[in-house]
């Protein structure tokens, strides 16, 4: 339940390489590996962005290894929190 408060959900150091999937219902999903397959895990980014805004959030390709980029590409967007206040 805590994860569905959030509309974008960045990790890092996710120890993942490319035989990883991270899936998580209602988001859509990005990982960029430090590895291709390794035995020692190390490193790692992963981006989830949820299915109603996944549309106005853009991955930005960049040559980093280390780095995932995005945008936010609607001005009207708005993000409202879900916790009680």
């Amino acid at each position: 339940e805590l994860i569905k408060k959030y509309h974008i959900i960045g990790l890092t150091e996710t120890k993942t390489d490319d035989t990883d999937n991270i899936q998580l219902p209602d988001y859509v999903t990005y990982m960029k590996n430090r590895q291709k397959l390794t035995n020692i895990r190390s490193g790692g980014i992963f981006l989830a962005k949820k299915n109603d805004i996944a549309i106005h959030v853009k991955i930005i390709n960049t040559d980093g290894k280390y780095v995932l980029c995005f945008k936010l590409e609607n001005e009207k967007l708005v993000l409202n929190s879900t916790e009680d206040e």
